[in-house]
């Protein structure tokens, strides 16, 4: 994209009004002469053979005229029109290539005069732009004449060819015209000359030649400098002053009057004023000048300064740099070293820029610069120190470097940031404090789980898992079910047992943890009754039966008993309690009447009495009627006649199952309680009272302590 642009400023502010950019992309396509303006338009050419006519209140367009094959000067206005250098091919001849003078129509851009100044010669191009007088049109070409036209018909009144070329925009009053010329030379010596030109009334009659003169010195009739600077007539003040061979003043007045480097270049040289002549040099472009002069004049700073504008900052940098390292006091170091910072990082040499930014002390272009870099590791650490941690967090997480990056979040009191990245670092024990002081409980007792190590000293295990139980209780709502798995584990840490049915431990450590994770189940689970009230919840079930198992552990079997209860009711579990009453004596026989209670909260289906008898018979002609379903409050009575044998030493126990043959399925067959009262004397030898043995699908329920009339519990799902 093309960068060159012209610019409008306001005056006495310096206030951008407006710019301009060609239509092109070429970046050759740009203005190499300056604007002109007629007050109503400002008027510039570009070497996209075109001319622009902008409006002066906006810079908006007013037209465009693209002509011949190249301009060769800049345009000039005067009285509504527009003369400007034009390189073309010549009429009538074809491929012919020319230079002229055209004359525009200033409102419109239309050509409405052309001079031609020579054919198929590439020397004869007008390369100053065209001095307009009332009396006279005066062109210089790079074929070392100066040409002199009429201003209405553009006719030639007279040309001179001089021995050098003309180098600077002639200057002229109602007398003369000035013009500077160089002869050539070998390499770069050069000689300047003066010509004058008397100039009359009738340009016409200046045709001779002999009318030049070769002089500086001022006419008699030509004005003091200080008259004309008084009237505003800069250009005759630069002429009185360089005619009286004060070439340092007409270059002032042309540099700051006129702002015209190029002709200011030429006299300062004249006057051997080399800073002031590289200025003007640099000004206009001419670089390789501008160095030669201040090379002459030993000034590092402003040949440093001298790149810069010839856009070379990494030239210029390498001065400034050898500058701040001959420099004596400590602030000229820091200067000279900033200036060339900067200069290195125009050249995109950022390391190198970052380095002489951090001597100068420049700490925020010192980061802009590591910034750029690859060199994030550095960048980190430079914005750590200085506090910015922020940013220092950005970087260490782009280098994984999690733990840095967490301390950063911390010292900005950033607790959940700090937390993830030291998740993320694997220093969990840290994560969680920093998750507590965030107020996220349920996370900080996940990272203290999550950090917790294979094999840990008992003091240690069981403040960790103390603290992690004691998180999920403060969380809100109290995450329970978890606290209940933390002191679990502690419990799990003190059990002795090999073997599950063994009697627990009585240590105190196993007991107080045990308790807490019974009392944390049994909250659990009553936060689940609050939440869904009079409903049956299983998973209720599920841990009030982990409650009581918990309890029973500790022996203590109210709190154990008000869990089964509720276990029984969210499960919809059956509870059969069985009574066997009856008296039986030797060569007798008795009732033995068997009540079966469903005391649960769901129907029992398939039960079955198996009787076994030792030295008791049971009565085969009372027949056996059983029970298909006991519904929760239901009970099922029955009376077996049974008699003594007299022989008891020579009869085997007799066994006699009743079972209830109207379950729906297999299934349920299988899945049904069998209750199981076993009879049996308790002596061989003596045939008295007999204690009842109750036995559920073949396991014993209650021992042989039990005594006619005792009540025995038993449950089983339902079908």
């Amino acid at each position: 994209m093309n960068a060159r642009k012209l610019v409008a400023v306001e005056a006495q502010s310096g206030t951008l009004v407006w710019t301009f950019s060609p239509e092109t992309n070429r970046q050759s396509d740009w203005f190499p002469q300056t604007a002109t303006s007629d007050g109503e338009f400002v008027f510039v050419a570009c070497w996209n053979q075109t001319v622009y006519a902008l409006r002066a209140s906006d810079g908006s367009l007013a037209w465009k005229n693209k002509i011949g094959r190249g301009l060769t000067s800049a345009p000039v206005a005067s009285n509504g029109r527009i003369y400007i250098g034009v390189k073309d091919y010549a009429p009538n001849a074809p491929g012919t290539y020319a230079h002229a003078l055209y004359v525009l129509d200033g409102h419109t851009g239309e050509r409405i005069g052309r001079f031609e100044t020579a054919r198929a010669n590439a020397k004869a191009h007008i390369k100053l732009p065209p001095i307009i007088r009332p009396d006279f049109v005066a062109i210089c070409t790079d074929a070392k004449q100066l040409i002199m036209l009429a201003p209405d018909t553009l006719d030639e009144l007279w040309r001179h060819t001089f021995d050098g070329q003309i180098i600077a925009l002639p200057a002229h009053d109602a007398q003369q015209i000035l013009c500077l010329t160089q002869a050539d030379a070998v390499e770069t010596e050069r000689e300047t000359s003066v010509f004058g030109s008397n100039v009359s009334a009738a340009p016409a009659a200046l045709g001779a030649v002999t009318s030049l003169r070769h002089t500086a010195i001022r006419p008699p009739d030509t004005q003091p400098p200080q008259a004309h600077l008084e009237r505003g007539e800069y250009e005759q003040a630069a002429l009185a002053f360089a005619l009286m061979g004060n070439f340092s003043g007409a270059g002032k007045i042309y540099e700051e009057n006129l702002a015209d480097a190029k002709h200011a270049r030429v006299l300062y040289e004249c006057a051997g004023n080399a800073l002031a002549a590289a200025r003007m040099a640099a000004a206009w472009g001419h670089f390789e000048s501008a160095f030669r002069w201040l090379n002459t004049a030993q000034k590092p700073d402003l040949r440093a300064a001298l790149w810069v504008r010839a856009g070379k900052p990494e030239q210029a940098a390498e001065i400034y740099e050898a500058m701040a390292q001959a420099a004596e006091a400590a602030e000229d170091t820091q200067r000279f070293s900033a200036l060339a910072a900067a200069q290195y990082e125009a050249a995109k040499r950022f390391a190198k820029a970052a380095g002489l930014y951090m001597a100068a002390g420049e700490n925020d272009a010192y980061l802009r610069c590591l910034e750029q870099t690859n060199d994030r590791e550095k960048l980190a650490e430079a914005l750590r120190s200085r506090g910015d941690f922020a940013r220092a967090a950005i970087r260490y997480i782009e280098l994984k470097r999690w733990a840095d990056a967490a301390k950063m979040y911390e010292l900005m009191g950033d607790h959940a940031q700090a937390g993830e990245r030291y998740a993320q670092a694997q220093k969990f024990d840290e994560a969680a404090d920093q998750f507590e002081q965030n107020k996220n409980v349920e996370r900080a007792a996940e990272m203290l789980i999550q950090g917790a190590p294979s094999t840990e000293p008992e003091e240690a295990f069981v403040k960790r898992w103390m603290c992690v139980a004691g998180l999920f209780k403060s969380a809100t709502p109290p995450n329970l079910e978890q606290a209940a798995l933390a002191y679990g584990r502690i419990a799990a840490r003190f059990d002795t047992r090999k073997d599950p049915h063994d009697a627990p431990p009585v240590t105190s450590q196993y007991r107080k943890a045990r308790m807490a994770e019974a009392e944390a189940l049994q909250g659990y689970a009553q936060a689940l009754e609050a939440e869904h009230p009079d409903e049956r919840l299983p998973r209720a079930g599920e841990i009030y039966d982990k409650a009581r198992q918990a309890y029973g552990d500790l022996y203590t079997s109210d709190l154990a008993a008000r869990c089964e209860d509720r276990r029984l009711f969210h499960l919809e579990l059956a509870r059969l309690e069985v009574e066997a009453q009856g008296n039986f004596v030797q060569g007798g026989s008795e009732v033995l009447s068997v009540t079966v209670r469903n005391t649960g909260y769901g129907p029992a289906f398939g039960v079955w009495v198996t009787i076994i008898c030792s030295g008791i018979r049971p009565d085969e002609a009372v027949p056996f009627k059983p029970i298909s379903r006991l519904q929760a409050g239901d009970k099922d009575t029955r009376d077996f006649y049974v008699r003594v044998d007299n022989d008891v030493f020579g009869v085997k126990p007799i066994s006699m199952k009743l079972r209830y043959r109207n379950v729906q399925s297999v299934e349920e067959f299988l899945e049904s309680p069998v209750v199981s009262i076993i009879i049996k004397s308790r002596n061989a030898a003596h045939h008295g009272d007999t204690a009842p043995q109750i036995i559920v699908n073949g396991t014993l329920v209650q021992g042989n302590d039990a005594q006619i009339g005792d009540r025995v519990t038993v449950e089983r799902k339902t079908s």
